[in-house]
């Protein structure tokens, strides 16, 4: 084997590797083995062997490059899917204080609403920085 070709493989392999941990994710109290079983349900077309060999980068495996498309797109909607889930926690909970604002009277209102604003100005300076 060439070494351009070993080296092909052996970044194929990591980056499998990654992504498999990446889709399995991880919670409190998991094992290796409960990772493994959930990021072989998650991505449906591998077998759970096979999810296990690129868990530990076997390098006896080839992955293939149809491999590593499909493991990144089910990465990336997870990504996304996370990510529309904060938003929505976000909005949500801005919804929230509006509803509790108009129960308010005006002047107490505007104070709540100032100093939310406030607040919510300083989280996302520290963002930027």
């Amino acid at each position: 084997m060439s070494e351009k070709s070993s080296e092909t493989k052996l970044s194929a392999l990591i980056e499998a590797k990654t992504l498999v941990r990446e889709i399995a994710g991880a919670e409190p109290g998991d094992t290796i083995k409960s990772q493994i079983a959930r990021a072989a349900r998650r991505i449906g077309f591998m077998s759970a062997s096979r999810v296990k060999d690129c868990w530990y980068a076997d390098g006896r495996i080839k992955i293939g490059a149809d491999e590593l498309h499909r493991l990144r797109e089910i990465a990336n909607a997870q990504e996304k899917a996370k990510e529309a889930r904060d938003e929505f926690a976000k909005l949500k909970q801005r919804v929230e204080f509006l509803e509790a604002a108009l129960r308010l009277s005006d002047s107490d209102a505007y104070r709540l609403l100032a100093d939310t604003q406030r607040a919510q100005g300083r989280e996302d300076h520290r963002l930027l920085d």
